[in-house]
C-alpha cells in the first residue's frame, strides 16, 4: 500500500508540473512579438491575446489544491555589459539590440532576441534562435511607437521608487510611463 501512495504523489507531481509549464497554451498568442518603446528606458513585447491576470491552479505533494491570481507578463531587466537579458530571479532570457541598460515587459514564457532587421522581438519558449529557429525577418518598416523622455535618470527613480512601493513585478501602464515623463519635464522627482 505503501509502495502505491509513493507512486501516486510522484506521478501527482509530475502532472501538476506538466500542468503549471502548459497554462499559457490556452490563448492563441503568436510564437513572436515586436517590441515597442513605451518610455525611455522600457520596451514593451506584449499583444492583445492574454489578459494581463489570470487564476493558475497549483496542487501540492498532497494534493492540496490552490487557486492564485498572477500576472501574464514580467519584466525583465537586459544589461549592456552583460549582453543578457535575465528575469527577477536571474535566469537567462535573451539579449537586446539596445546599447545601455533596459528593461523590457514580457509574457512569461517568452525571451527578447534580436531580428534580422536591427528591432528586438519576444519569442515563445522553444521557438525563435535560441531554439534552432529563424530570427523574426520582418521589414525594418514595421511601425513601432517612440517616445522620447525629458530625463531617462529622472523616469528611472520614478520606476524603482514604483517597484519598491508596489514589488518588483509589479506592471507599469504606458500611461503611468507617459505621466511620470511629464512629471520630469516639470521637475519633479520621487520622495
Amino acid at each position: 500500500m505503501k509502495q502505491i501512495y509513493i507512486f501516486f504523489v510522484i506521478a501527482l507531481t509530475i502532472i501538476s508540473s506538466y500542468a503549471q509549464a502548459d497554462i499559457y497554451s490556452q490563448y492563441p498568442t503568436p510564437d513572436i512579438i515586436q517590441c515597442t518603446r513605451v518610455s525611455g528606458i522600457a520596451n514593451q513585447c506584449l499583444d492583445d491575446t492574454r489578459p494581463q491576470k489570470h487564476v493558475v491552479q497549483y496542487k501540492d505533494q498532497y494534493g492540496q489544491v490552490t487557486m492564485q491570481e498572477e500576472e501574464t507578463y514580467e519584466r525583465l531587466k537586459c544589461a549592456k555589459n552583460q549582453h543578457k537579458c535575465t528575469d527577477s530571479s536571474g535566469n537567462y532570457r535573451g539579449k537586446t539590440v539596445i546599447s545601455s541598460d533596459f528593461f523590457y515587459i514580457v509574457y512569461k514564457d517568452f525571451y527578447v532576441y534580436p531580428g534580422s532587421d536591427g528591432a528586438d522581438w519576444a519569442y515563445k519558449n522553444g521557438t525563435g534562435p535560441l531554439f534552432g529557429g529563424a530570427v523574426s525577418s520582418a521589414p525594418a518598416a514595421v511601425p513601432a511607437t517612440v517616445k522620447a523622455t525629458p530625463d531617462e535618470a529622472c523616469s528611472s527613480k520614478w520606476i524603482d521608487a514604483f517597484h519598491k512601493e508596489n514589488g518588483e513585478d509589479a506592471m507599469i501602464t504606458g500611461d503611468q510611463l507617459d505621466e511620470w515623463d511629464q512629471w520630469c519635464t516639470e521637475g519633479r522627482l520621487p520622495n
